[in-house]
């Protein structure tokens, strides 16, 4: 068994959460950042829901007209009525090669699912044209039939993908629309959707076909446990790990896997960061085409999350209402994910540690949560070394609340001093608190004075 079936296996609960939500509901909703194993636990749970239910599944990824998703949808009910054995036959052989079933079985396809979608199914893949939204009508209404015979569970996995898209791609708000006015007197028809935050609305906003129906679910990234469940690793470490990567599943295994082979107490953890993010320069550069793809503000604004700078303080010469759009382009994308009120970060940290050096996630012993069994042995020199360092990159104001702070006056007080305002204020010290490693003005104090940190004037 791989480590990522070790994983989804770990994350047992959350499966069967979605199983027992499918069981109570005819609509259910997963919503979750980018990387999270939506997708793993999505599998698993229709895997677990296969003998109650007819399955249609339906991957939006990658359906960049009507036509293509009407012959996507075509196929799945195919496959739901005829096996996927029958349907293999269909693509590999030709029709003097059919065996008896297959043939039987085909022979049969239009009376389940109408000569409209017996025909589509059997088509070759359509080209990218945009099509008419009416082509859809046929595989809603052949959906509809089959429901009525026996319980079907329609599952739509990357709700978002067809808006983050753009022009031309399959209306999705309309298409659930589509859904429900087909199967409102078909009890048997259940509905399961899976997207990421900026695209919930589609389905639950307020002019959405499903707004205040059935329940939706936010599924998390891995625990630690999880992790060490499937990697073997020693629980702290795991804990500390999952704290610098957010619990991405590969940056996490990744990072677990280099800690196991290096041996848990590494001299400079750093470096290795360092190394992995000199690894994934390639994929952080196809990270910035493609934010520079979905907006034109978008490599810009991905540099400064990485970097550990907040979108709005990393670029007041840009107004607000134009960085707010291009931060949604970002997230619907998943190239950023919101980790609180007007707070981001890289989707994958792989690539914050190739665009920001390492920057926000360095493995220092100030950030260790908690954890009996350190990753790195304190090193004061090193402690010390690294605040240098950190100094030289300090803006002036940064520099002068730091002396404010290291002189223990609050935030209010420091405003009031420096004659910045109080958002400010906090702005700068959570920057400042992700480059030393530290959670709060108390920890960031301690580090301050062991390292006779001095501002310049």
């Amino acid at each position: 068994m791989s480590v990522w079936d070790r994983l989804t296996q770990a994350r047992d609960p959350a499966v069967e959460r979605i199983v027992q939500t499918v069981q109570e509901q005819s609509f259910a909703g997963l919503v979750g950042e980018a990387d999270v194993g939506k997708s793993a636990l999505l599998e698993a749970a229709v895997a677990g829901l296969s003998d109650e239910f007819t399955i249609v599944m339906l991957d939006l990824d990658g359906a960049w007209s009507p036509n293509r998703l009407a012959w996507r949808w075509a196929r799945e009910l195919t496959r739901a009525v005829i096996g996927t054995v029958a349907l293999s036959h269909l693509d590999a052989l030709s029709p003097e090669m059919w065996p008896a079933s297959t043939r039987s079985a085909l022979l049969g396809l239009p009376g389940q699912l109408g000569r409209e979608v017996a025909a589509l199914a059997e088509a070759p893949v359509p080209p990218r044209g945009v099509g008419k939204p009416d082509v859809l009508d046929g595989p809603v209404q052949a959906t509809r039939r089959l429901a009525e015979e026996k319980p079907l569970l329609l599952v739509l996995d990357h709700l978002e993908a067809p808006r983050a898209a753009g022009l031309g791609s399959p209306d999705v708000a309309e298409l659930l629309w589509r859904v429900r006015s087909g199967g409102q007197y078909t009890p048997n028809l259940q509905l399961l959707v899976c997207t990421r935050p900026p695209a919930q609305d589609l389905a639950a906003g307020p002019d959405a076909a499903y707004r205040l129906d059935g329940r939706w679910l936010t599924l998390d990234p891995p625990s630690p446990e999880a992790f060490s469940d499937a990697t073997g690793a020693d629980i702290a470490l795991c804990r500390l790990v999952h704290a610098r990567t957010g619990g991405h599943p590969r940056a996490t295994v990744e990072l677990l896997e280099e800690l196991q082979r290096e041996g848990q107490h590494v001299r400079d953890p750093d470096s290795l960061i360092g190394a992995m993010a000199e690894r994934h320069s390639d994929l952080a550069r196809r990270y910035m085409q493609h934010a520079r793809s979905v907006h034109r503000l978008g490599a810009h604004l991905l540099l400064a999350i990485a970097q550990g700078l907040g979108p709005y303080e990393a670029t007041p010469e840009i107004a607000a209402s134009e960085i707010a759009p291009a931060m949604t382009r970002l997230h619907l994308n998943g190239l950023v994910r919101r980790t609180g009120p007007r707070e981001w970060a890289s989707a994958d940290p792989r690539v914050a540690w190739a665009l920001g050096a390492g920057r926000g996630y360095k493995l220092t012993q100030a950030a260790h949560h908690g954890s009996s069994t350190p990753l790195a042995p304190p090193d004061s020199d090193r402690e010390n070394a690294s605040l240098h360092h950190l100094s030289g990159e300090l803006t002036t104001s940064q520099r002068r609340i730091l002396e404010q702070l290291a002189n223990g006056r609050t935030n209010a007080e420091i405003a009031d001093t420096l004659g910045l305002s109080l958002s400010t204020v906090k702005g700068h010290l959570h920057n400042v608190y992700r480059q030393l490693g530290v959670e709060n003005r108390r920890q960031a104090a301690a580090v301050l004075d062991r390292g006779g940190f001095v501002a310049s004037s």
